[in-house]
């Protein structure tokens, strides 16, 4: 909650450097520890910068929110939010290699390498986007002149950062609904991802690298629902954005959104997690559930 609100007070571009740093300073330290009492506290820096990993999301819609033009944000926030089961599924086969044939400690030095190329690539490569002007379909800037913009960033900068200021959007109903549904989305598909591990493993009898193996497959649905999720958003949207010009409505981002498309991914994915449950319990042939496992991370996203 701190780097949420610091996002919104210090910009996108300071919180994502200062993560990385606290991410390779811990996990140096975890490298190096020398007893498990070492370890837990070094975690614990660690655990502050890697903390972005899960921040990551929210920046990047942030990001897109900034760069994007209207019509692009469908397909832009499609591939952000599918980034991370992307390295979810990569990960156990990275690990497991790392630790069989380098050791554990191999695991915290793959991380300070990576975090450290991240670090100098943002340094680099990312400029601050958090008050450009955002971009709509007809090129229109911002109703606020240069000096007022100024004059809030200074504002913005004075202000002392409340790592609880984002709770207050709970109290508007549409938010907690939507907060609470993603939260079931993703408990749901955690546990899935926990409880296939160990069903190949134990009652299919697969070595650990091939059960790392069958995650991949996951990537097809990934790849997929990404896809289509964004071109229908985009579509969906901009066939709203028509309508509502040639009445004269008003045009907000919420235009996106679809009630059918949500419903129906909805009931799709329970459909193939029940499915996923049926064939393990009754010991169905193993490729039907990798199906349906790749079917309901279509439907997720």
């Amino acid at each position: 909650m701190i780097k949420f609100s610091s996002n919104k007070t210090l910009g996108r571009r300071p919180v994502f450097i200062l993560s990385n740093f606290f991410a390779v300073a811990g996990n140096i330290g975890s490298a190096l520890a020398g007893n498990i009492h070492t370890l837990i506290g070094v975690q614990v820096i660690s655990a502050v910068g890697t903390a972005a990993v899960s921040l990551a999301y929210a920046l990047g819609v942030g990001i897109i929110s900034d760069i994007f033009k209207d019509h692009e944000k469908g397909r832009a926030l499609s591939w952000n939010a599918a980034m991370n089961p992307y390295s979810m599924a990569v990960a156990p086969l990275v690990g497991g290699v790392l630790t069989q044939y380098f050791g554990w400690r191999s695991i915290f030095w793959f991380f300070v390498i990576a975090y450290s190329l991240l670090w100098i690539a943002i340094v680099i490569l990312l400029p601050e986007t958090s008050n450009s002007e955002q971009r709509s379909d007809d090129n229109a800037i911002t109703s606020y002149d240069n000096e007022k913009n100024k004059s809030e960033t200074t504002k913005k900068k004075r202000r002392i950062i409340n790592p609880f200021s984002s709770l207050k959007l709970l109290r508007f109903p549409n938010m907690l609904m939507v907060c609470v549904y993603l939260g079931l989305i993703g408990f749901t598909n955690n546990v899935m991802g926990i409880s296939f591990a160990w069903a190949y493993s134990n009652e299919y009898h697969f070595t650990s690298t091939l059960v790392g193996f069958f995650y991949l497959v996951g990537l097809v649905g990934n790849t997929a629902g990404t896809w289509l999720g964004g071109c229908m958003s985009d579509r969906i949207y901009m066939r709203r954005v028509t309508k509502a010009q040639e009445n004269n409505q008003e045009i907000f981002p919420e235009m996106r959104l679809s009630q059918v498309g949500v419903l129906m991914a909805v009931f799709s994915m329970a459909g193939s997690y029940i499915t996923y449950g049926w064939c393990i319990e009754k010991q169905v042939h193993f490729s039907v559930g990798i199906i349906c496992q790749a079917f309901g991370k279509d439907c997720l996203f």
